[in-house]
């Protein structure tokens, strides 16, 4: 039996080499950004901060939201059509408060039942449309979560990556392409919603309060219990933001394409 163990330390040793490639991408770098959420308003909770710095420094914002909405209220007497009518509206009115422009939409019932697998292909036809080269969406291996629509989407855009990027798994997916459909390639896939950040963006107060903006036009969705997530991103931000000596912050776990597919090591 073989029992060596092999030490790889020191300047410009392999392990060192091996570090530096597989180092966790800033996403300070990228310039074309997807940031997929479940509901209307989720993009505005979890990543809102981040989307209004992108947007200050004129990068490319796309927003998709794959679920209607029709589910978000505990009034017995709002009709789902009116309910997905009204939140459609409020998300472009956000989305063009923040200067996004293009926001895609793709009606899966919220809290209803539908198949996980034909929206993964449907947000990779989203991304081959797009091109971006940073996707964000919520963790779907935050531990504390239990609501279907976050971790089903969560689930389906970091399954979405492959049929995007390769041509024929595009074709298994039911994804019209041909030898002049550009792929994107090299995605780096970040999570918001997450408990495991091992990355921090700095923020404004102006980014803040540009979130607290555009999250109020979910207007149907303001009582009490939107009051408390305001009041908590607040708190979280400010404790995020002072770990970094930024006034807020926001949490992400980023994954490099080299991390996505193989990988062992933990990115911490």
């Amino acid at each position: 039996m073989i029992n060596k163990k092999i030490i790889l330390k020191g300047e410009g040793s392999v392990e060192e080499m091996f570090k530096k490639a597989l180092e966790i991408p800033s996403l300070a770098n990228f310039k074309n950004v997807l940031v997929v959420g479940p509901h209307p308003d989720d993009i505005e909770i979890g990543a809102g901060g981040f989307v209004s710095r992108l947007i200050k420094k004129g990068y490319k914002v796309t927003y998709l939201i794959c679920t209607d909405g029709g589910s978000g209220t505990r009034d017995y007497h709002v009709k789902i059509t009116d309910l997905i009518k009204i939140r459609k509206e409020e998300s472009l009115a956000a989305a063009k408060l923040m200067g996004v422009a293009e926001v895609y939409f793709l009606d899966y019932p919220d809290g209803g039942i539908y198949d996980t697998a034909r929206m993964s292909s449907d947000i990779s036809r989203i991304i081959i449309t797009v091109k971006p080269d940073l996707v964000l969406c919520p963790d779907p291996n935050l531990s504390n979560e239990t609501h279907p629509d976050h971790l089903n989407v969560g689930e389906a855009t970091r399954r979405s990556l492959v049929a995007a990027m390769y041509p024929n798994s595009a074709r298994r997916h039911g994804l019209e392409i041909d030898e002049s459909t550009v792929l994107p390639q090299g995605i780096t896939l970040g999570y918001y919603y997450t408990d495991r950040a091992n990355t921090i963006i700095d923020l404004t107060d102006e980014d803040f309060m540009k979130q607290v903006a555009a999250l109020k036009c979910h207007q149907s969705q303001m009582d009490s219990s939107m009051d408390m997530v305001i009041g908590y991103l607040k708190m979280r931000g400010q404790k995020l933001g002072s770990t970094i000596n930024a006034p807020h912050g926001e949490g992400y776990f980023v994954l490099a394409p080299i991390h996505q597919h193989c990988f062992l090591e933990k990115l911490s």
